[in-house]
Protein backbone atom coordinates (compact mmCIF):
# COMPACT_ATOMS: atom_id res chain seq x y z
CA UNK A 1 0.00 0.00 0.00
CA UNK A 2 1.20 3.45 -0.57
CA UNK A 3 2.04 5.07 2.57
CA UNK A 4 -0.22 8.19 3.27
CA UNK A 5 2.51 10.80 2.91
CA UNK A 6 2.68 9.85 -1.00
CA UNK A 7 -0.93 9.78 -0.94
CA UNK A 8 -1.42 13.65 0.38
CA UNK A 9 1.14 15.23 -1.71
CA UNK A 10 -0.51 13.71 -5.31
CA UNK A 11 -3.64 14.96 -3.98
CA UNK A 12 -2.48 17.84 -3.31
CA UNK A 13 -0.25 18.69 -6.32
CA UNK A 14 -3.18 17.73 -8.67
CA UNK A 15 -5.50 19.44 -6.74
CA UNK A 16 -2.89 22.60 -7.10
CA UNK A 17 -2.89 22.21 -11.45
CA UNK A 18 -6.60 23.97 -11.19
CA UNK A 19 -8.61 21.19 -13.55
CA UNK A 20 -11.66 22.61 -14.56
CA UNK A 21 -14.53 20.79 -16.67
CA UNK A 22 -14.09 17.42 -15.39
CA UNK A 23 -17.29 14.98 -15.89
CA UNK A 24 -17.48 12.48 -12.25
CA UNK A 25 -19.97 9.74 -12.28
CA UNK A 26 -20.62 7.99 -8.77
CA UNK A 27 -22.55 4.95 -8.51
CA UNK A 28 -23.93 4.53 -4.76
CA UNK A 29 -21.62 7.39 -3.27
CA UNK A 30 -24.77 8.53 -0.99
CA UNK A 31 -22.51 6.93 2.07
CA UNK A 32 -20.00 5.21 3.19
CA UNK A 33 -16.30 4.57 1.17
CA UNK A 34 -17.67 6.05 -2.49
CA UNK A 35 -18.98 9.12 -0.53
CA UNK A 36 -16.00 9.70 1.19
CA UNK A 37 -14.48 9.39 -2.18
CA UNK A 38 -16.90 12.27 -3.49
CA UNK A 39 -16.74 14.40 -1.27
CA UNK A 40 -12.55 15.03 -1.34
CA UNK A 41 -12.68 15.13 -5.09
CA UNK A 42 -15.04 17.70 -4.64
CA UNK A 43 -12.43 19.72 -3.42
CA UNK A 44 -9.46 19.24 -5.55
CA UNK A 45 -11.70 19.99 -9.11
CA UNK A 46 -13.04 23.47 -10.69
CA UNK A 47 -15.81 24.10 -12.67
CA UNK A 48 -16.45 20.45 -12.49
CA UNK A 49 -19.88 18.00 -12.81
CA UNK A 50 -20.55 14.75 -10.67
CA UNK A 51 -23.36 12.71 -11.24
CA UNK A 52 -24.23 10.95 -8.01
CA UNK A 53 -26.81 7.83 -8.97
CA UNK A 54 -28.55 7.03 -6.17
CA UNK A 55 -31.97 5.46 -4.95
CA UNK A 56 -33.61 8.84 -3.25
CA UNK A 57 -33.09 11.49 -3.82
CA UNK A 58 -34.71 13.49 -0.77
CA UNK A 59 -32.51 11.32 1.34
CA UNK A 60 -29.30 12.61 -0.13
CA UNK A 61 -30.32 16.44 -0.27
CA UNK A 62 -28.38 17.14 2.85
CA UNK A 63 -25.25 15.47 1.65
CA UNK A 64 -25.61 17.29 -1.62
CA UNK A 65 -26.31 20.73 -0.11
CA UNK A 66 -22.70 19.64 1.88
CA UNK A 67 -20.79 19.16 -0.89
CA UNK A 68 -21.86 22.37 -2.47
CA UNK A 69 -20.11 24.13 0.21
CA UNK A 70 -16.66 22.02 -0.25
CA UNK A 71 -15.61 23.33 -3.53
CA UNK A 72 -15.64 26.98 -5.28
CA UNK A 73 -17.33 27.27 -8.32
CA UNK A 74 -16.80 30.46 -11.15
CA UNK A 75 -18.52 32.76 -12.88
CA UNK A 76 -18.41 33.14 -16.82
CA UNK A 77 -15.67 35.37 -15.31
CA UNK A 78 -13.79 33.29 -14.15
CA UNK A 79 -14.07 34.82 -10.62
CA UNK A 80 -14.51 32.48 -7.71
CA UNK A 81 -18.88 32.66 -7.17
CA UNK A 82 -19.19 33.61 -3.54
CA UNK A 83 -16.14 36.34 -3.99
CA UNK A 84 -18.16 37.97 -6.73
CA UNK A 85 -21.45 38.29 -4.95
CA UNK A 86 -19.82 39.09 -1.14
CA UNK A 87 -17.01 41.34 -2.81
CA UNK A 88 -17.03 42.32 -7.10
CA UNK A 89 -21.02 42.56 -7.18
CA UNK A 90 -21.06 45.29 -4.35
CA UNK A 91 -18.18 46.90 -5.45
CA UNK A 92 -19.66 47.08 -8.84
CA UNK A 93 -22.90 48.74 -7.34
CA UNK A 94 -21.21 51.51 -5.72
CA UNK A 95 -19.43 52.23 -8.85
CA UNK A 96 -22.27 52.25 -10.88
CA UNK A 97 -23.59 54.74 -8.33
CA UNK A 98 -20.86 57.19 -8.14
CA UNK A 99 -22.74 60.13 -10.64
CA UNK A 100 -25.59 60.28 -8.55
CA UNK A 101 -23.90 60.22 -5.51
CA UNK A 102 -21.26 62.89 -6.58
CA UNK A 103 -24.33 65.03 -7.39
CA UNK A 104 -26.19 63.76 -3.82
CA UNK A 105 -26.27 65.90 -0.78
CA UNK A 106 -24.54 64.27 2.17
CA UNK A 107 -23.78 61.24 0.01
CA UNK A 108 -23.19 57.85 2.27
CA UNK A 109 -22.33 54.78 1.67
CA UNK A 110 -22.79 52.33 4.06
CA UNK A 111 -21.40 48.43 3.47
CA UNK A 112 -22.53 45.94 6.53
CA UNK A 113 -20.26 43.13 6.71
CA UNK A 114 -16.96 42.66 8.56
CA UNK A 115 -15.72 46.64 9.04
CA UNK A 116 -13.05 46.94 11.58
CA UNK A 117 -12.71 43.33 11.97
CA UNK A 118 -9.98 43.00 8.91
CA UNK A 119 -7.39 39.94 9.35
CA UNK A 120 -4.12 38.94 7.26
CA UNK A 121 -4.89 37.49 3.70
CA UNK A 122 -3.06 35.29 1.35
CA UNK A 123 -1.64 38.25 -1.01
CA UNK A 124 -0.57 35.91 -3.09
CA UNK A 125 -4.24 34.28 -3.46
CA UNK A 126 -6.46 37.36 -4.19
CA UNK A 127 -9.02 35.53 -6.11
CA UNK A 128 -9.19 32.01 -3.53
CA UNK A 129 -8.59 30.84 -6.59
CA UNK A 130 -5.75 28.30 -5.11
CA UNK A 131 -7.10 27.78 -1.51
CA UNK A 132 -11.26 28.36 -0.66
CA UNK A 133 -12.72 28.40 2.39
CA UNK A 134 -15.63 30.38 4.35
CA UNK A 135 -13.13 32.21 6.58
CA UNK A 136 -11.00 32.99 3.60
CA UNK A 137 -13.95 34.15 1.66
CA UNK A 138 -14.67 36.33 4.95
CA UNK A 139 -11.30 37.69 5.66
CA UNK A 140 -10.97 38.47 1.65
CA UNK A 141 -14.24 40.17 1.21
CA UNK A 142 -14.01 42.35 4.51
CA UNK A 143 -10.01 43.62 3.39
CA UNK A 144 -10.43 44.64 0.05
CA UNK A 145 -13.97 45.83 1.00
CA UNK A 146 -12.30 48.22 3.34
CA UNK A 147 -8.94 49.02 1.25
CA UNK A 148 -11.97 49.67 -1.53
CA UNK A 149 -13.49 52.61 0.35
CA UNK A 150 -9.97 53.34 1.57
CA UNK A 151 -9.12 54.04 -1.76
CA UNK A 152 -12.35 55.46 -3.09
CA UNK A 153 -12.84 57.78 0.06
CA UNK A 154 -9.47 59.35 -0.87
CA UNK A 155 -9.84 59.96 -4.55
CA UNK A 156 -10.42 63.65 -5.76
CA UNK A 157 -13.50 62.76 -7.53
CA UNK A 158 -15.27 61.35 -4.64
CA UNK A 159 -14.38 63.03 -0.98
CA UNK A 160 -17.61 64.20 -0.66
CA UNK A 161 -19.04 60.89 -0.14
CA UNK A 162 -18.54 59.51 2.98
CA UNK A 163 -17.79 55.62 2.96
CA UNK A 164 -18.31 52.99 6.24
CA UNK A 165 -17.68 49.64 6.29
CA UNK A 166 -19.49 48.67 9.35
CA UNK A 167 -19.97 44.88 11.39
CA UNK A 168 -23.13 44.69 13.13
CA UNK A 169 -21.76 42.23 16.22
CA UNK A 170 -24.59 38.80 16.92
CA UNK A 171 -27.58 39.69 15.52
CA UNK A 172 -30.40 37.50 16.08
CA UNK A 173 -32.01 37.27 12.33
CA UNK A 174 -33.95 34.08 13.06
CA UNK A 175 -32.03 32.39 10.18
CA UNK A 176 -29.38 30.06 11.60
CA UNK A 177 -25.79 29.86 9.50
CA UNK A 178 -24.08 26.78 9.15
CA UNK A 179 -21.17 25.72 7.97
CA UNK A 180 -20.30 21.89 7.25
CA UNK A 181 -16.47 21.16 8.13
CA UNK A 182 -14.64 18.23 6.92
CA UNK A 183 -13.45 15.20 8.66
CA UNK A 184 -10.48 15.17 6.68
CA UNK A 185 -8.29 17.18 8.95
CA UNK A 186 -9.18 14.86 11.57
CA UNK A 187 -12.14 14.58 14.10
CA UNK A 188 -11.11 17.36 16.38
CA UNK A 189 -10.80 19.77 13.38
CA UNK A 190 -14.60 18.36 12.30
CA UNK A 191 -15.92 18.51 15.76
CA UNK A 192 -14.86 21.93 16.93
CA UNK A 193 -16.94 23.97 14.48
CA UNK A 194 -19.44 21.68 14.67
CA UNK A 195 -20.11 22.41 18.33
CA UNK A 196 -19.60 26.21 18.23
CA UNK A 197 -22.20 26.45 15.58
CA UNK A 198 -24.94 25.00 18.29
CA UNK A 199 -22.72 26.96 20.99
CA UNK A 200 -22.51 30.43 19.02
CA UNK A 201 -26.34 29.53 18.03
CA UNK A 202 -27.88 29.31 21.63
CA UNK A 203 -25.33 32.66 22.26
CA UNK A 204 -26.94 34.60 19.42
CA UNK A 205 -30.42 33.54 20.72
CA UNK A 206 -30.03 34.38 24.33
CA UNK A 207 -27.55 37.48 24.16
CA UNK A 208 -27.67 38.92 20.34
CA UNK A 209 -28.82 42.32 19.07
CA UNK A 210 -32.82 41.98 18.12
CA UNK A 211 -33.59 42.65 14.39
CA UNK A 212 -35.09 45.95 15.99
CA UNK A 213 -31.90 47.10 18.07
CA UNK A 214 -29.62 46.27 14.76
CA UNK A 215 -32.32 48.68 12.60
CA UNK A 216 -31.24 51.30 15.29
CA UNK A 217 -27.98 51.25 14.97
CA UNK A 218 -27.59 50.90 11.31
CA UNK A 219 -29.53 54.09 11.08
CA UNK A 220 -27.60 55.69 13.62
CA UNK A 221 -24.40 54.65 11.82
Amino acid sequence: MVDKGTVLAANAAFASQHHRGRVCVFAGATSGISYGTLRKIVTMLHSSSSYILGRSPSRFATKLNQLKTLAPTYTSEHLEASFAVSYYSRLRLVFNLLPLLRNSCDPRVLSISHGTQEKRINEEDLGLGKKWSISGLVNHTTICTSLSFDYLAADGMTKSITFLHATPGFVNTGKPRTTYPSRKDGAMWWAFPSVMQVVSGWIIRFFGFSLEESGEDTCFT
